[in-house]
């Protein structure tokens, strides 16, 4: 009987976990021409416009996470590949899930 209320639950997180993917993968293919130094440079910005819209600084920001300034500062200028670790506490930090650093939509 636990089985079948368990079933629809693994059904939705499975849906859900899909769709995030699909939205990154949308967005890696319509940017797979860009070479790496633009794709960390979007990334960046991006990481950049998440991290004002939730109004902290990078000093806020580095509090929050842990993470060094001059490290954060580097991955928002696009100068090193930040570790898929690195994002997941950076989006603990902006309250924010994973996938929001790949939306198509990368403002400046």
């Amino acid at each position: 009987m636990q089985i079948n209320l368990i079933k629809p639950i693994i059904q939705h997180i499975r849906s859900i976990l899909f769709e995030k993917n699909t939205k990154i993968l949308r967005w890696l293919i319509c940017h797979q021409k860009m070479n790496k130094d633009e794709f960390l440079n979007k990334l960046g910005k991006r990481i950049r416009f998440l991290r004002k819209k939730n109004n902290y600084s990078l000093f806020d920001l580095s509090d929050k996470t842990q993470k060094d300034y001059n490290s954060l500062s580097r991955v928002e200028r696009g100068e090193v590949n930040p570790s898929a670790y690195f994002l997941f506490e950076l989006a603990k930090g902006l309250n924010i899930e994973m996938d929001e650093f790949f939306k198509s939509n990368i403002e400046d």
